[in-house]
């Protein structure tokens, strides 16, 4: 670190080197050997972030051969971060030991950014992004770590991911927040992704383009106290979202969409008007917790079945389930839209299997090509409508 606290730092000679900088260059950092405890780059406060008032960090390529750039645990503070890219394709970072880059602004990843362990990233009062430069005519660079932690100020915006396990995207301000993981990443495991301003406006967006989503049971899952929407997408063939911890919001919509089949074990609701949306392009939905929406609409679309084996609320919004194949409601769960101007449509390819349907307004249940069948115990109403 610079013994003038101000001035900026640049690490491996990064391309656009500044005279007026602290410039560890490549060949010194060639000199260092493996065993260190850790390497660390500017300077940190006592909360342990980026301390205030030093200079920006440009972080390079210590080899041109795609092999690691370090070799022992990274850290990494400063103003501002940037990982810069190169015309050289083949200059991309790369290590296998835990990074932490922390900034007090922005932090810019440019390069192919890859590390085969643990990657944290840390933005206070600012933003976290890829972009995509384009001077070496790689687009898409990808940011790969076995575990990703990022926070933000100001939105995070990682849109070229191939990481194992997001164990926290938590954006704490303005913008949006979106994690996309790349085809050639495949699956993701979401631990903990959070919009945490009350009078926020902005979304979150996990997405993989060939892979499942597993909201998992060992994490917190996805929430927002703003007014954002919420949307989960898993593409390719037959992939599949399993939601074992809560999904939920307020007045923004919850948009769960899939090739594969969408299994529900934990609960997905908005607290406002929000709607929510669950959508199997090629497969079945399972819905094993309660889906709950305080003003919204409620809508399922599957090619297959939809099994409905907990309950769907709405305080007076529309609800409707539309199955390719058969709609089983559970012995004993209901499905209940409040007041007169609730609406209730059931719609099956074969097979509709009742349990209880409750509206002051309209139901309506239609088995394309089957029968429509009590799976209710006992002698009470399926239906309980204004109109039927």
């Amino acid at each position: 670190r610079p013994a003038t606290v101000n001035l900026p730092v640049e690490v491996g000679s990064p391309p656009g080197t500044d005279t007026n900088s602290l410039n560890v260059t490549d060949l010194e950092l060639l000199s260092l050997k493996d065993g260190f405890a850790s390497i660390v780059f500017g300077r940190a406060d006592g909360f342990g972030h980026a301390l205030a008032g030093q200079g920006s960090v440009k972080l390079g390529v210590v080899r041109a051969d795609q092999s690691n750039s370090f070799a022992d645990p990274l850290y990494v503070y400063g103003s501002s971060i940037e990982v810069a890219d190169y015309t050289a394709v083949n200059r991309t970072f790369q290590t296998g030991s835990n990074i932490t880059l922390d900034a007090v602004g922005d932090i810019t990843i440019k390069n192919t950014f890859l590390t085969t362990a643990d990657l944290v990233l840390y933005s206070e009062a600012g933003q976290v992004r890829q972009v995509d430069d384009g001077v070496d005519a790689v687009s898409r660079e990808a940011l790969t770590a076995a575990n990703l932690t990022v926070r933000a100020d100001d939105g995070i915006n990682l849109g070229f991911l191939q990481v194992g396990t997001v164990v926290t995207a938590v954006n704490k301000d303005t913008g949006d927040l979106v994690l996309n993981e790349l085809n050639t990443g495949g699956d993701i495991r979401v631990l903990d992704v959070r919009q945490t301003k009350v009078a926020g406006t902005g979304r979150i967006t996990v997405t993989a383009e060939a892979g499942n989503i597993d909201i998992d049971t060992a994490g917190t899952g996805i929430a927002t106290v703003g007014t954002g929407n919420i949307v989960v997408t898993a593409a390719g063939t037959l992939k599949a979202i399993t939601v074992e911890r809560p999904v939920t919001g307020t007045t923004g919509n919850i948009n769960l969409t899939a090739t594969g089949t969408i299994t529900t074990s934990a609960v997905v609701s908005t607290s406002g008007a929000g709607n929510i949306s669950v959508t199997s392009s090629s497969a079945g939905i399972v819905q094993g917790a309660d889906v709950t929406t305080a003003g919204g609409t409620v809508t399922y679309n599957a090619a297959g079945g939809i099994a409905q084996n907990a309950n769907i609320s709405s305080g007076g919004g529309v609800i409707g389930l539309t199955a390719g194949t058969n709609l089983v409601m559970q012995d004993g769960v209901t499905t209940t839209s409040a007041g007169a101007a609730g609406t209730i449509g059931l719609t099956a390819g074969t097979n509709v299997l009742l349990s209880i349907l409750s509206t002051g307004g309209t139901v309506s249940v239609t088995a394309t090509a089957g029968s429509i069948t009590d799976n209710l115990t006992g002698e009470g109403a399926n239906i309980l409508g204004g109109t039927t």
